[in-house]
């Protein structure tokens, strides 16, 4: 129970629970007052159920998350993703609490108010997911029965600064795309609440451990002397944090003189096979593991000249320094002075070089040194937009343009087009200025032969080529490296993904992403890594958009007849994204920004390359306008009942709704009471039969 009085010290207010999650008459009194320290110690040693936390007075926030009330969906991967999203600093800071119906609350303080506001809600049953809760409302807490911490600790609730605030909604949020496919899942609708605990409380231990290990490594301590204690390491590591553990391993292993990589894999592997066949003798606990290298720290810390240690590390950061590495700031690769990034065996030649001339150091240590701050950084497209700026003119951007000739022959289209083109192109400058998350997807549509793929090609600079990439971004954590790595990413053929629902949806959302959880070069642990990749992509095929419901807002198409290749080949792209530059700087990032005006015509100039879904396709074949007259008005489930009769799949009221009401220039929707109930219609008249002859003078298809 001290946690409750360390609330108390810490400006928080408590009050007690009777039953139900409910307190006694006059508890609102807490909402702003906190008890006293005497209140409270006679609460404690009243019968009460458990103790509630206002939000809000001294601070205190909380994320209360409800996975009880998740489609199936979000329940199993929710919290998952999310904490995965989160960067470790901000995690430390971070309470987490079990509650007694299959969810969690995060809980912190932050100096803002306390407000309700619903984040995340399941789009089938509407029932609230995820939400904060507002100031003068208490959440419970432990030791309130079935209410147990797994992260952080409620004696010492951290404060963490409004922009860490706002990421923690912004993360939930992006989860806001879940649907149910009964037909594709099937998986168990039940979250493990206790598993994703036991993952949390695994976070804690390698935070522990790290911090051990990082203290050895440090120390260039050789905790390999003693091959059965070796193993013991290895085998607590194993149990408690299976392949997880096998950096860990390595680490410590770095100092044997004759450490080698494969070997450490070896021996690791065969440990875990060992754990896999439940060999009782080897069930090592990971206390055992704090145990011996506390054991390592403690005998052999004191036998090491601290002196040399000092002067080692000097000459060893001096040495580092003359190979003129440099961090690109763009790619988070560490290059070499040629600019080609640092690889394993580079710094494995720096191990060997030092280790000849008497140098006492390791792997770890030089990759640290190399990931540190003491290497000097520069962002190399930036550098290079700033040098060309003054070149651009606005003839140059003109011409390029007009290399695309269009299929259609509206000029509006030619204008809205040659708008939105602009807006993607000012995407370069804004990504590496500012490092805006890009929006717009540019796709050429047309025949094989116009030559798509190599426009794509050849649209950087010479001295961008080397961040240009061509991928079907199908494997998830090699596209988190390409995404946070290259400024283009063309993704030939792009009709190839988008060909089925579940496939455009991943894409889509890939579209959206603006963070990746993913490893830097020479960082130890996984980072939250900004995307910097621009998106375009080629087909063929016209069936590119599956929006069938919101519209497009990300693709933009560009249907072609030809590309003039050579007034393409002649224009200078120094000249062209100088003035890009240029024009983002006069412009701002807002410009990027779709007017609502924008978001329509992308919209208008997305249907023909919109996959007519099975709605729109059975209207079509089987509905026909009709005078507005009373035997001519059809309900909406009289339409439904008759169209099943062509469709094996089921038919919903809403989807119909909407295809109808996307074509009420040709369908009048009206509302009628019949049989002492409104009901909404329009009026029809059933086609018997197939496709009719000639529907161009029906619908305006």
């Amino acid at each position: 129970m001290t946690h409750l009085f360390k609330l108390l010290e810490n400006s928080g207010s408590l009050v007690p629970i009777v039953e139900d999650k409910k307190s006694f008459a006059g508890w609102n009194k807490y909402q702003t007052t906190p008890p006293t320290k005497e209140e409270l110690t006679k609460w404690i040693s009243g019968s009460y159920q458990g103790f509630g936390l206002f939000m809000g007075y001294g601070n205190y926030q909380v994320i209360d998350i409800d996975l009880k009330n998740a489609s199936i969906d979000q329940a199993n991967s929710l919290f998952e993703t999310v904490w995965s999203y989160i960067p470790n600093d901000l995690k430390l800071k971070i309470t987490v609490q079990k509650t007694r119906n299959n969810g969690l609350h995060m809980i912190y303080r932050c100096k803002i108010p306390a407000i309700h506001e619903k984040i995340l809600i399941n789009p089938e049953s509407k029932k609230t997911v995820v939400e904060t809760i507002g100031a003068k409302n208490y959440i419970l807490i432990e030791p309130s029965p079935n209410y147990k911490i797994v992260s952080g600790s409620l004696d010492d609730i951290h404060e963490i600064s409004v922009d860490e605030h706002n990421s923690l909604i912004g993360y939930f949020k992006k989860m806001d795309t879940y649907s149910v496919n009964e037909n594709e899942i099937k998986i168990n609708p039940d979250l493990d609440i206790d598993l994703i605990s036991k993952q949390i409380q695994t976070e804690g231990v390698k935070k522990e451990i790290q911090k051990l290990v990082n203290e050895i490594v440090s120390k260039n301590l050789n905790v390999t002397t003693d091959y059965n204690q070796w193993i013991e390491i290895g085998y607590a590591l194993g149990n408690e944090l299976g392949e997880d553990g096998r950096d860990y391993f390595h680490s410590l292993g770095e100092n044997h003189p004759e450490y080698e990589i494969n070997g450490s894999d070896q021996q690791y592997n065969s440990i875990l096979k060992s754990i896999q066949q439940n060999d009782s003798k080897r069930r090592l606990k990971i206390r055992r593991l704090k145990q011996i290298l506390r054991e390592i720290l403690k005998d052999q810390v004191n036998s090491i000249d601290e002196n040399k240690v000092t002067l080692d590390t000097k000459y060893i950061l001096s040495y580092i320094m003359t190979k003129g590495f440099k961090r690109n700031l763009f790619t988070n690769n560490v290059e070499n002075q040629e600019g080609i990034p640092v690889k394993d065996v580079d710094v494995n030649s720096i191990y060997v070089d030092l280790s000849i001339q008497g140098y006492r150091t390791s792997v770890r240590t030089i990759n640290s040194i190399i990931g540190s701050n003491r290497i000097q950084s520069y962002n190399p497209l930036v550098e290079w937009l700033e040098s060309v700026e003054l070149d651009g003119n606005e003839k140059t951007l003109d011409d390029f343009i007009n290399c695309f000739k269009l299929k259609t022959s509206k000029p509006e289209s030619a204008t809205a087009l040659r708008h939105l083109l602009i807006k993607w192109l000012l995407q370069f400058p804004a990504v590496i200025y500012d490092n805006k998350t890009p929006r717009l997807v540019l796709v050429l549509i047309g025949e094989s032969y116009i030559g798509k793929t190599e426009v794509l090609r050849r649209l950087l600079p010479n001295d961008f080529k080397k961040y240009y990439a061509e991928s079907g971004l199908d494997r998830e954590k090699d596209s988190d490296i390409l995404m946070t790595e290259n400024i283009l990413i063309n993704i030939d053929e792009l009709s190839g993904i988008t060909s089925t629902t579940k496939g455009y949806e991943k894409f889509k959302s890939l579209v959206s992403v603006e963070n990746f959880n993913t490893r830097v070069p020479f960082g130890l642990r996984n980072e939250c890594m900004q995307r910097k990749a621009i998106l375009c992509g080629t087909s063929n095929n016209m069936d590119i958009i599956k929006d069938h419901s919101t519209g497009n807002t990300r693709l933009l198409p560009l249907e072609l007849e030809f590309i003039d290749q050579e007034a393409l080949n002649a224009i200078d792209r120094r000249q062209l994204f100088g003035f890009l530059a240029k024009l983002y700087k006069e412009k701002g990032a807002d410009h990027l920004r779709l007017t609502p005006d924008e978001v329509k015509v992308l919209k208008n100039m997305s249907e023909d390359y919109t996959e007519i879904n099975m709605e729109k396709d059975l209207i079509i074949r089987y509905l026909q306008p009709a005078p507005k007259e009373k035997d001519a008005f059809k309900t909406i489930n009289e339409i439904i009942s008759y169209l099943s009769s062509f469709s094996t799949s089921d038919l919903k009221p809403k989807a119909i709704s909407r295809e109808l009401g996307k074509l009420d220039q040709t369908f009048v929707k009206d509302r009628k009471r019949l049989n002492g109930q409104n009901l909404n219609g329009y009026y029809v008249s059933f086609i018997q039969g197939d496709y009719s002859n000639d529907l161009s003078e029906v619908f305006e298809i």
